[in-house]
């Protein structure tokens, strides 16, 4: 190969079942940066599936491009970083954030049902909880919910610890943390993970509708708020935040929402989600 150039990249089709039969083979799917590193003699520049590119901010991959024994090559790959979590009373195994799997979901439901249950609790009422945490919940609907809005979780000891989405237009829908995982840094990465898909989706401005519980978290992480709301749900009170954050200088619209999200504070590893 002479002169080698960004090449545009093959995108995959996104489905909701997996193709089966003898001619397919499976293979974990790591969520980060696709990046494709064209390496001349010494020189690597590594480029974003859109062609942008990103040497300057992946050194250590360029780096260790470098050393392939090839005086040209492209490689087209996905950049992924696992995190590890440090507690003086916890586990220290790795954290993996990936996107959900189907069949997942009452995985899933136990972290959320987890966090509104014992902390989403101490700042809303009972009636509220049982509105939106119910015993009884309907698990197609929730797998339906799930199959639509293909959340990330967060894996530790190949146990779900954590769920977040965020939609097309940088609305965070919803953010929780098991209460058994809180203060690990699990939120904090769940939510660089969305502001890492809101920069992939070309978005300066992410977006949410905050609860109480959730509050110091967001604030802590770069948050400010811009509507203070006043909700009534089943005769109670039900305040909420609407809280937005810039991830560049570039100026952009708003997302136009209505329905109340949260996530892990600095003392709990919750949020509320969309509320009706």
């Amino acid at each position: 190969m002479t002169n080698p150039t960004f090449v545009l990249p093959m995108l995959a089709t996104r489905v909701f079942q997996l193709p089966t039969g003898p001619a397919w083979q499976y293979e974990v799917k790591w969520d980060g940066y696709r990046i494709q590193a064209v390496k001349q003699g010494s020189r690597v520049e590594l480029f974003s599936r859109r062609g942008a590119n990103y040497s300057d901010k992946f050194k250590s991959v360029a780096k260790a491009v470098t050393a392939i024994h090839a005086d040209a090559a492209v490689l087209d790959g996905e950049v992924v970083a696992t995190a590890w979590l440090r507690s003086s009373c916890a586990e220290k195994g790795p954290m993996v954030i990936r996107r959900y799997n189907y069949g997942e979901e009452g995985a899933v439901w136990k972290v959320y049902f987890a966090a509104t249950r014992e902390s989403i609790a101490r700042d809303y009422h009972a009636d509220l909880v049982n509105r939106w945490a119910p015993h009884d919940q309907d698990m197609s609907q929730w797998a339906d919910r799930l199959a639509q809005k293909n959340p990330f979780v967060a894996v530790v000891d190949e146990e779900i610890v954590g769920m977040a989405e965020i939609e097309p237009d940088g609305f965070i829908d919803y953010l929780y943390v098991h209460p058994r995982r809180q203060n690990r840094g699990i939120g904090k990465a769940l939510l660089a993970t969305l502001e890492s898909e809101a920069a992939k989706l070309g978005l300066n401005v992410i977006t949410a509708d905050v609860s109480i519980t959730a509050k110091a978290f967001f604030l802590s992480r770069g948050f400010r708020i811009t509507e203070a709301k006043s909700n009534i749900i089943l005769g109670h009170a039900a305040p909420n935040f609407r809280m937005q954050k810039t991830l560049s200088s570039e100026p952009d619209g708003q997302a136009n929402r209505s329905q109340p999200i949260g996530s892990e504070t600095n003392k709990t590893s919750s949020a509320t989600g969309s509320r009706r």
